[in-house]
């Protein structure tokens, strides 16, 4: 969201479940003298959103709704808020095609350690996103393009200062460190793509 305030020029509100991600959303929008253009709300995205029906041009959302249980719910939220011909552009971590058991495993223990709810498949996606009345659905499976993404998080996650912080954060904080190394293997395996998606609520024209 701030890239997209700081370079498009919008104006938007975000949410997040933890307050303390709210704090820091805040301080770092702050630092960059955008806090009047971006403002960031403790909301569940799993219920009504606080926003008014179509009030919005544009929900963006970044590997989020891997950790949604009902995600037919959030597209139907995101349909209502946004306004017509308004644009929903979702970004996620989803199960391959290979069903082999050792894709399972590998999906599984993800899963258990990122705190996800199984994953879906991009044509579940498109479907769940048609069913709540969008239109021009599309899905790009873009892999490739982000497997470096896991080298850096594995490598900063074995510095000194952050096994630091895992320490002090407790059981699930290293739990979640150390789900990288699957998350990887998942991706490198093909057990787990990457996908995005965009798709727009229809026009009044």
């Amino acid at each position: 969201m701030l890239w997209l305030v700081r370079n498009a020029g919008a104006v938007g509100v975000g949410i997040t479940l933890s307050p303390v991600q709210r704090l820091i959303a805040r301080a770092k929008n702050k630092r960059a003298g955008l806090d009047r253009r971006l403002r960031v709300l403790v909301a569940d995205a799993q219920r009504p959103w606080p926003v008014d029906a179509g009030t919005v041009d544009l929900v963006w959302c970044v590997e989020c709704t891997e950790h949604l249980e009902d995600r037919a719910f959030f597209a139907q939220q995101a349909y209502r808020a946004l306004s017509p011909g308004g644009v929903l552009c979702v970004a996620a971590w989803l199960r391959s095609a290979d069903s082999s058991a050792q894709a399972e495993e590998r999906r599984r223990e993800v899963e258990r350690g990122m705190l996800c709810y199984p994953f879906d498949t991009a044509q579940t996606y498109c479907g769940l996103f048609a069913e709540a009345g969008f239109e021009n659905v599309s899905a790009r499976i873009v892999t490739e393009h982000v497997a470096r993404t896991w080298d850096i998080v594995i490598a900063l996650r074995d510095t000194r200062v952050m096994r630091g912080f895992a320490r002090v954060l407790g059981t699930d904080a290293r739990a979640f460190a150390s789900s990288f190394t699957p998350l990887y293997a998942a991706y490198a395996e093909r057990a787990m793509e990457y996908g995005l998606f965009v798709a727009r609520k229809p026009g009044n024209g």
